[in-house]
């Protein structure tokens, strides 16, 4: 194949892409108070790590419907309330898509340009993919999958798992040769650990596949790199698990009175303890406050370790099904009946991958699922960046399976002609 036939089929498939994302939109949005945050910080932005959000522009989004909400463009302002909860790395992406994007409110440039890197990411994945049974597997399963469009198109940091996770499968298919690669290798991978702090065992995963392949040095200046980065941007991460524990005690059947995984489940049970309202607002907000945060996280550790210490097979079981469903679809929070077929379905492509031995792509799921499926169902949202593995997994399996029916067919005995009489 030409290179100029090579580049044209490339071009055609990056527009489908684009067009499929704009066909499957998603139309929905994250709540404000958890959104403007990251919308506000971008605009007022005046350092790394400064987090400053602004109470009079908070003001004029309040009452915007979701669609008038992402066309609006956060102003910056001189009143400035500092932010102090929240993972930082969406802040800056926010800032590349409000300046590369400028004319467009800051809601539909973030989206503009999550549509843009996942047409990027898969036509890099796409490339390195060798034949042909593989590469058509990972377009409907992946690139042009409504399923995965739905989040890609979501104006909020989901998406952004994607990145540690696409450097491993670079790496996994055979790609980042040399070290030129490990600046930007590296950066990707921080700048999705610092969206996701869950990721951190695909980045290590990452690390160690280096290791596998021979790439000693390399991988010791990858880790050096990415240690470097991660220490000096100690303070901006908060990952304490009580709450989503505690809350995640509701995706199945339980004696504690939670129905269902949601963040209200723990706010009310802090409220029934304590007589205390948590609030989300993002300026006056009790969440806001870490006087207030911390309680809230104690309250709800101390409920979670006593569940934890009488239940522990409850607690073993959640763990498993959530596990399991992290190699199908996810979690279904309002209907039971998709949970149940999840299960089924990763309890089969669990069975796939050990036949047709796809193990770094399991591994590869079961490392970035297992920062949060001992305590919390599997919602597509949290397992996005697994579906890039998913289909990867699901290329070879389909191309083993096949070969292997091609070959017994092909080897099976044809039946005698009949004799002349």
């Amino acid at each position: 194949m030409t290179s100029g036939v090579r580049t044209g089929r490339y071009v055609l498939l990056f527009a489908l892409i684009i067009v499929s994302a704009l066909v499957f939109r998603n139309r929905g949005s994250q709540s404000l108070d958890f959104t403007f945050p990251y919308f506000s910080g971008a605009a007022n932005i005046e350092s790394l790590y400064d987090w400053r959000i602004s109470p009079s522009d908070y003001q004029r989004v309040k009452g915007l419907r979701a669609k008038q909400y992402l066309a609006y463009r956060h102003q910056r302002t001189q009143d400035f309330h500092l932010n102090t909860y929240n993972n930082y790395g969406y802040v800056l992406i926010v800032l590349v898509a409000r300046t590369l994007f400028w004319w467009m409110g800051d809601g539909n440039a973030a989206v503009t340009l999550q549509i843009i890197v996942h047409a990027a990411i898969c036509l890099a994945v796409f490339a390195r993919l060798a034949t042909f049974v593989r590469r058509w597997t990972f377009l409907v399963l992946y690139a042009l999958n409504p399923i995965v469009l739905h989040v890609v198109t979501f104006p909020y940091y989901y998406f952004w798992a994607v990145l540690p996770c696409f450097v491993l499968a670079y790496v996994g298919l055979g790609g980042a040769k040399g070290k030129a690669w490990v600046v930007p290798g590296v950066m990707l991978i921080f700048l999705g650990f610092l969206v996701r702090p869950p990721t951190l065992f695909v980045c290590l995963l990452t690390f160690a596949l280096l290791v596998w392949q021979g790439r000693r040095a390399t991988a010791t200046i990858a880790v050096c790199a990415f240690a470097l980065l991660q220490f000096q941007a100690l303070g901006h991460f908060y990952t304490s698990p009580w709450h989503t524990a505690y809350i995640g005690l509701g995706a199945y059947s339980n004696p504690f009175g939670i129905a269902k995984p949601l963040d209200s489940a723990g706010f009310d049970y802090y409220r029934n303890q304590t007589g205390k309202q948590m609030t989300t607002d993002p300026i006056s907000g009790s969440f806001q406050d870490p006087h207030s945060r911390a309680d809230y996280w104690n309250v709800l550790h101390t409920r979670y370790s006593r569940i934890f210490r009488d239940h522990p097979i409850l607690i073993a079981r959640n763990a498993v099904l959530n596990t399991i469903q992290s190699f199908g679809p996810g979690y279904d929070v309002d209907r039971s009946w998709v949970t149940l077929l999840s299960t089924v379905a990763g309890l089969i492509m669990i069975g796939l991958i050990v036949v047709c031995r796809q193990w770094l792509w399991g591994l590869a799921i079961l490392a970035y699922a297992v920062a949060f499926t001992p305590y919390f169902p599997p919602v597509p949202a949290y397992l996005f960046g697994a579906y890039l593995f998913t289909a990867l997994a699901m290329g070879g399996i389909v191309e083993r399976l096949a070969s292997a029916i091609s070959q017994r067919y092909r080897l099976r005995p044809s039946a005698p002609a009949p004799r002349a009489e």
